[in-house]
């Protein structure tokens, strides 16, 4: 049985994709079938790249030193800094996200959470992205 098409080539972006456009999914992921990168399109690759910019530290893409809301690794969250920080890259690096409100949420010690409402351009419906925040070790317990 011969083989249809380019070998290796990127399959068609199907219609949903629209003017969103299509892109690698994130996190990344191998398809097992093909062996391939998975991709993604449409407003699902809009949550994705939201997503992206929140799990990021600034500095760490070489390209885009700015890209990137995470906390570094050895520097205490400050939530208010964070959410001014990724207002603004969503703003900079997510032109086809709208209408954009991020809220903290602080859960118990150690543990808080991102909240993201946002609307897809050319999409009626409003999106809701939890994002977790890693804010230092885990409590043990024990006091010192």
């Amino acid at each position: 049985m011969a083989t249809v098409g380019t070998p290796g080539a990127l399959p068609t972006p199907p219609a949903s994709a629209g003017v969103l456009g299509q892109g690698i999914a994130y996190p990344p992921q191998i398809e097992t079938a093909t062996g391939r990168l998975k991709l993604s399109w449409g407003s699902d690759l809009v949550a994705q790249s939201i997503q992206s910019i929140a799990m990021t530290q600034p500095y760490e893409r070489p390209m885009l030193p700015g890209y990137g809301a995470a906390s570094v690794t050895f520097e205490p969250v400050d939530e208010h800094r964070f959410r001014l920080q990724f207002e603004a890259n969503i703003a900079e690096y997510e032109p086809r996200a709208s209408n954009v409100s991020v809220q903290v949420v602080p859960l118990r010690t150690n543990e808080t959470q991102c909240k993201v409402t946002f609307d897809v351009i050319g999409d009626a419906n409003t999106r809701t992205l939890t994002v977790p925040l890693f804010t230092g070790p885990a409590s043990t317990g024990v006091d010192k």
